[in-house]
């Protein structure tokens, strides 16, 4: 669930790449149609997993090489002007 109220999901498509959809709003039977959320810069090798990170909502995944990636959703009013709704979250390795 996200901050909003809306039940959302992500998927690994049959291409390798993860999409999202869910409700246009709090206890809608209607959803948003289904959209790439990395702008297909990156394939994921695993089903990805949504969380709720402080007052927004978040995408884990790995890609093929196994490396970690985590997006944040930024909805489009808070963004510049990109080809999706999540920015990519820096990950630094633990020493």
């Amino acid at each position: 669930m996200a901050p909003n109220g809306t039940i959302q999901l992500a998927v690994r498509g049959d291409d390798g790449f993860v999409y999202r959809t869910g409700q246009t709003s709090p206890g809608s039977s209607t959803w948003l149609p289904w959209a790439e959320v990395t702008g297909y810069a990156h394939e994921t090798a695993v089903d990805p997993t949504l969380s709720l990170a402080a007052d927004t909502w978040v995408v884990a995944f790995r890609t093929p090489a196994g490396d970690p990636k985590l997006l944040r959703y930024q909805p489009v009013a808070a963004r510049a002007a990109e080809s999706t709704e999540f920015v990519e979250v820096p990950l630094t390795p633990a020493p």
